[in-house]
């Protein structure tokens, strides 16, 4: 009983540390396509393309990979109880 309410417990804090860096790295996404888009309005083109660029990388790996890939195959274990 211990070792399984153990595991279900390390499943949720995992799923949920998941969750964070899935969102900081969403955010800082977001905070660089603005960036980005500030720098290339401004004129300063290739630190503004290079923004835009990371900000996208940013995105597509908190979104994508880390959230989707990761956040809720963790989180539809967790909530079927098979964690």
């Amino acid at each position: 009983m211990n070792g399984h309410l153990s595991s279900h417990l390390l499943a949720i804090f995992d799923a949920f540390v998941s969750l964070l860096a899935s969102g900081a790295l969403t955010v800082a996404g977001l905070l660089a396509e603005w960036a980005g888009v500030q720098n290339l309005v401004a004129g300063q083109a290739a630190i503004g393309l290079w923004e835009v660029w990371m900000g996208g990388v940013a995105l597509f790996v908190g979104l994508y990979l880390v959230g989707y890939g990761r956040v809720v195959p963790r989180i539809r274990a967790v909530g079927n109880g098979s964690a």
